[in-house]
């Protein structure tokens, strides 16, 4: 019985034994994750469905969806006004209904729910979404990378 327990001391001793890719007294290197940006939050519930309900392609659906602060904006007329003083970039994955798995990206002035305008800022809001279809130009703007980085990588 002894013989046995000392089989057993030994195997628990052995358990921590072992051989380890890191030398004594080295610390593992770093883990690096990419932070999201500060400046990005969830998209409300209802900008959500509002857009949601504009895309074309039956069977297609708006995946995770982003807003950030739209900045130093550029494009048609509509955009350089007053209406557009404060503004937000809208991202989102759209999926399935032959689409497959698109960043796309909107701009809105108003995060009150019934409220504002959205257009379509990106080839693929344009494509698959009414809203902006028909806008003449292009929107450019600070905060447009932001909302597309914090969708992940492509």
């Amino acid at each position: 019985m002894t013989r046995i327990a000392g089989l057993a001391i030994v195997a628990m001793f052995c358990l921590g034994c072992g051989s380890s890719n890191s030398s004594a007294g080295a610390t593992p290197a770093a883990v690096s994750t990419p932070e999201p940006t500060p400046d990005c939050k969830a998209a409300p519930a209802w900008l959500k469905d509002a857009i949601q309900g504009t895309i074309r392609p039956k069977g297609a659906k708006l995946g995770k969806t982003n807003i950030a602060p739209a900045r130093n904006l550029d494009g048609p007329g509509i955009i350089m006004s007053s209406k557009f003083a404060k503004a937000w970039f809208v991202g989102s994955r759209i999926n399935g209904g032959g689409v497959d798995d698109e960043k796309a990206v909107w701009l809105t002035n108003s995060l009150k729910e019934g409220d504002g305008l959205i257009f379509g800022v990106s080839a693929a809001a344009r494509r698959y979404s009414d809203l902006g279809a028909d806008l003449n130009g292009d929107i450019t703007g600070d905060g447009e990378g932001d909302v597309r980085a914090c969708l992940g990588p492509a």
